[in-house]
């Protein structure tokens, strides 16, 4: 479980951007937690796998996954495994 890619410094910034540029999008689209659901997708693809392999992964159903990435859920709401996976990629900001 959580065989996270390495992520080096340009993949690092890179990362941050494109959580930025989504986070723009999804605020846009009225997600009520939109930088928590940028996060989420970035890390998912990031990882590459189905939305349902991603979720085994990191140890949260698929269901809970989609409540994130639908921007349903602030940070302190995900569930710690997904919550800390995000914290080993730098993307939260807690």
């Amino acid at each position: 479980m959580n065989d996270v890619p390495d992520v080096d410094s340009k993949t690092a910034a890179n990362m941050a951007a494109l959580v930025e540029r989504f986070a723009r999008r999804y605020a846009a689209g009225g997600y009520t937690h939109p930088r928590v659901a940028a996060a989420v997708v970035t890390a998912r693809g990031h990882s590459g796998p189905t939305r349902e392999a991603f979720a085994q992964s990191v140890g949260v159903d698929a269901e809970h996954l989609t409540d994130a990435e639908s921007g349903l859920l602030s940070m302190g709401a995900l569930r710690e495994p997904l919550r800390n996976h995000l914290r080993r990629l730098g993307l939260t900001t807690d």
